[in-house]
């Protein structure tokens, strides 16, 4: 009687043992499967915001159409823009590759202060490293501006 009482004990433990596990497993998975839907509704609540974060940065492939876009604005405008130095830095480990823009822009002085403002408040990620604007020859008005754009792939 006592063996079977000991083996009926032995028993007893190994599936407690065994529930133990699974409870574990099951709390683990339950845990896993809540952290998983939380990050699904995170992804969606943040759609809108992520999406105007990325219309910040300037795409990789898209940087000829950019600059293309600028020139026929100023043209438009009746502005004479030149494109004096288009360099594209590849970032150091986890910063992003930078489009260096440099543009002279010419024409009557109003103009000429208006667009250079408006290229300082394009709508991306950038630093502005030079701005000048200045009367040159034949009451003509010139602006000197430098611009460094974030780039994402």
């Amino acid at each position: 009687m006592c063996v079977v009482y000991g083996l009926s004990l032995l028993y007893i433990h190994n599936l407690t043992n065994e529930l133990i596990a699974l409870r574990d497993e099951k709390a683990e998975q339950t845990t896993k499967e809540n952290a998983y839907q939380s990050l699904i509704t995170l992804l969606d609540d943040t759609a809108d915001e992520r999406d105007t974060l990325a219309s910040r940065f300037l795409l990789v492939d898209e940087t000829a159409l950019f600059v293309s876009a600028i020139e026929q604005d100023a043209q438009a405008r009746g502005l004479l823009l030149t494109t004096t130095n288009l360099v594209r830095t590849e970032g150091e480990e986890e910063e992003l590759d930078t489009l260096l823009v440099s543009f002279q822009v010419t024409g009557s002085a109003p103009m000429v202060k208006q667009f250079s403002t408006l290229l300082t408040y394009l709508p991306y990620h950038k630093r502005v490293s030079e701005l000048r604007i200045y009367e040159s020859v034949s009451e003509a008005w010139q602006g000197d501006i430098t611009l460094h754009f974030s780039l994402i792939p």
